[in-house]
């Protein structure tokens, strides 16, 4: 399938000759006149790299990109910025809201071309680092930047935040007696389960091992408790073609936000409350408010 770029700039005449350009090399593009309609457009547009424009009209290339990576929270797009602006002052605005390589206009076609070759496997690593091999879930990086970015939230808009962390109970058993293939498919099995009971909102995370991280945006402690309980229930009651009759649990620890949480106090309390729930007997969720 090939690549597709994002072309973000007010000139039309411009985004014409990048767009033969680009089409020429064997690339898909899509196109914009500004930050704000290249926001919108991402709903449906998922590009692979971006080539963005300074000095736009209504959103400006700086703007754009400081949304994308900080309230989109997508930090694996490569984002190429190609303007006239040539102060150091410029390039140093441009790297510190997010962008990867800065070109200056009139750009060298033969450079660029060659540059976003290098973007667009920079763009593919990034996003497999965000991604669990084994269970196609999102990665502990990719949770952690989701939390980050639910914490900024949090902090302007005051909003309900919970978390949950999910242990799998005796899985070490599982790998001693049937084998890491086995325990494996489990935990392939185990995250398709989840994966079918989160909303689309909810961010749902391969930790590692055989923990599973869950966040709720706007969502009450009360409300994911109940919601963890209905999920520990379905995994009690999930037939897992890979140990035949055997059945299996879940220790849930939930928490919600306080105002004056880090990250670590955050994440630190919802392992508290899972290591409650595994040291009170297992198969249980525990929440702390």
């Amino acid at each position: 399938m090939s690549k597709m770029i994002f072309l973000v700039d007010d000139e039309k005449d411009v985004r014409a000759g990048l767009r033969i350009l680009l089409r020429a090399q064997g690339y898909n593009t899509a196109e914009a006149e500004n930050g704000e309609v290249a926001l919108e457009m991402l709903q449906e547009v998922k590009p692979d790299l971006i080539l963005l424009d300074v000095q736009m009209p209504k959103m400006d290339g700086f703007s754009f990109c400081r949304h994308l990576r900080q309230e989109i929270g997508d930090t694996s797009t490569y984002i190429a910025m190609v303007s006239a602006k040539n102060k150091i002052v410029d390039r140093v605005e441009g790297l510190s809201n997010g962008v990867d390589v800065y070109f200056t206009k009139p750009f060298n076609t033969k450079e660029l071309v060659a540059q976003i070759k290098v973007g667009l496997v920079t763009t593919d690593q990034r996003r497999n680092s965000l991604k669990d091999s084994l269970t196609k879930l999102p990665s502990r990086i990719a949770f952690e930047e989701a939390l980050k970015r639910e914490l900024g939230r949090f902090k302007r808009q005051s909003n309900n935040l919970v978390l949950s962390i999910i242990d799998l109970d005796y899985f070490k058993k599982i790998n001693d007696e049937k084998g890491h293939s086995t325990g494996d498919a489990v935990l392939v099995d185990l995250a398709q389960l989840f994966g079918r009971q989160v909303r689309e909102s909810d961010f749902l995370a391969r930790w590692g091992g055989d923990e599973f991280v869950l966040i709720f945006p706007d969502c009450t402690l009360e409300m994911a408790e109940i919601k963890m309980e209905g999920l520990r229930k379905s995994v009690e009651q999930h037939c897992f073609p890979e140990i035949e009759k055997e059945r299996l649990s879940v220790s849930i620890g939930v928490t919600q936000i306080r105002k004056e949480d880090s990250f670590k106090s955050f994440f630190k309390r919802a392992d508290r409350a899972c290591y409650q729930a595994k040291n009170g007997g297992r198969n249980r969720v525990i929440a702390l408010p």
